[in-house]
């Protein structure tokens, strides 16, 4: 559901009531309201014609995560993508967001891509990353497309940023049909975001463009999310141990997973060796494919060449240390399920793990970067969620590059289930390995229920 606002309603007491639109020096200006239900929603989906091939553009929007902090629920996460306008709907850039944090105080932020346009006609669309629907409520604001720099200007096509700028903030655009070669203001007062007759398919010709996320330094916000989107609480307070960066810090480890060591490239041990389970299926090399996995102590390079070839696990000081080798296919694929009790009532927890792209920086169509969410639930039949964070997409690198990942939560139930989940799908690429799984007490400062056993 969508509707453009002044002002942020809150029927159900959870949203920042009366917040107002990102938009500067504007009395009663309007915001895009969105209550996101599913994945891969499309939220945005706009058409230009007449670009510039070989041209720098920034593609950006103003989010807001609309829920409060104090309130546990479930963070937005969006991926901007930039299409081509032909039969295949070749995918010329994307970025994902990350989880759009819950603050105090609502807080926009800028989020977005840039791109050097393949094609001259493009469809520039926000995609919703988490399929879950308690939460997942965002406000957007001051939508643009702009040229990125005008130095590369030729002598037969001579403009400034503002002629070529489309700066959306909800006033004049019908996103049905619209097709622009001159600039266009939107702030979100009449959009009508009825769904395009365009299709669009996964096939590329070309690698898809990854950059960063444009951020907005002139936000001084306390975030309640840490700084380097590693750590974010979902339900409390942060804490200086939260966000620590201390990375060989076990204290209150419940469990490590290295996946322990051996000469052989291939272990041969399976997920239920480490108390999890898995939607994968162990294979042979032979065999490799989407949906399987392995755990090797060096990354093979017999099946393709695009593979950092040889590169070795994370853990420090462990010769042939084996790493959890995943080929992921789907959305929805359960890369780890792991069951844990006798979790004190109120305590504050971190589940974490190391994770890199085992692909190298290379051209190649239609490389899907992994994207991966944690999640925690209550063991129980309707299995409530407790908390949940998304990496965003895992880039691929020249050498490859171990991140930490996870997420903090406070206990809800003294049985959980702690998953790992992917979020794209993808054949090509979608390439991941993973080490140094673990749960941990975040804070010794601290106090909760906990039952016998």
């Amino acid at each position: 559901m969508f509707a453009f606002v002044n002002a942020v309603p809150d029927p159900f007491y959870v949203w920042h009531g009366n917040a107002s639109d990102y938009t500067i020096n504007e009395n009663n200006g309007y915001m895009f309201l969105v209550n996101v239900k599913k994945l891969d929603a499309q939220i945005f989906n706009y058409k230009i014609d007449d670009l510039r091939i070989g041209r720098l553009y920034e593609f950006s929007a103003y989010i807001a995560n609309v829920i409060r902090k104090e309130k546990c629920f479930n963070k937005t996460n969006i991926r901007f993508e930039v299409r081509a306008i032909n039969e295949s709907g070749n995918v010329i850039a994307k970025k994902g967001t990350g989880d759009v944090p819950e603050c105090y105080n609502m807080s926009w932020s800028k989020y977005g891509i840039s791109f050097e346009t393949t094609h001259s006609s493009v469809v520039l669309l926000m995609i919703s990353n988490v399929a879950e629907g308690r939460g997942n409520d965002v406000a957007i604001d001051d939508i643009e497309l702009r040229v990125y720099s005008t130095n590369d200007l030729d002598d037969t096509f001579t403009t400034d940023a503002s002629t070529t700028s489309i700066i959306i903030d909800s006033t004049e655009i019908d996103s049905t049909e619209t097709s622009s070669t001159a600039p266009i203001a939107i702030d979100s007062t009449e959009i009508d975001s009825t769904e395009t007759t365009t299709t669009i398919t996964s096939t590329s010709s070309k690698t898809p463009q990854h950059t960063s996320t444009i951020l907005d330094c002139n936000n001084t916000e306390d975030y309640c999310e840490c700084s380097n989107d590693f750590i974010g609480s979902s339900c409390e307070i942060q804490s200086v141990d939260v966000c620590s960066k201390h990375e060989n810090d076990t204290y209150g480890s419940l469990f490590f997973i290295t996946f322990g060591s051996g000469s052989d490239r291939f272990s041969s041990k399976t997920a239920s060796d480490f108390n999890f389970t898995t939607n994968l299926k162990k294979e042979s090399w032979s065999n490799f494919k989407p949906g399987a996995y392995a755990f090797v102590n060096s990354v093979p390079s017999s099946l393709t060449v695009l593979w950092h070839n040889a590169a070795k696990d994370h853990t420090t000081n462990d010769t042939d240390g084996y790493m959890y080798l995943a080929d992921l296919g789907k959305a929805g694929e359960q890369i780890f399920n792991y069951q844990i009790n006798n979790l004190c009532v109120g305590m504050s927890y971190e589940l974490s793990a190391y994770m890199t792209n085992v692909m190298r920086e290379t051209w190649w169509p239609s490389v899907t970067e992994p994207n991966i969410r944690f999640e925690v639930r209550a063991m129980k039949e309707n299995g409530d969620l407790i908390a949940q964070k998304s990496t965003g997409d895992i880039p691929i690198y020249k050498h490859m590059t171990w991140s930490k990942h996870g997420l903090s939560f406070v206990a809800k139930s003294s049985s959980i289930v702690l998953l790992m989940i992917s979020n794209v799908d993808g054949h090509w690429g979608n390439d991941l390995a993973i080490d140094d799984i673990q749960l941990r007490v975040s804070s010794a400062h601290q106090t909760g229920f906990c039952y016998p056993g």
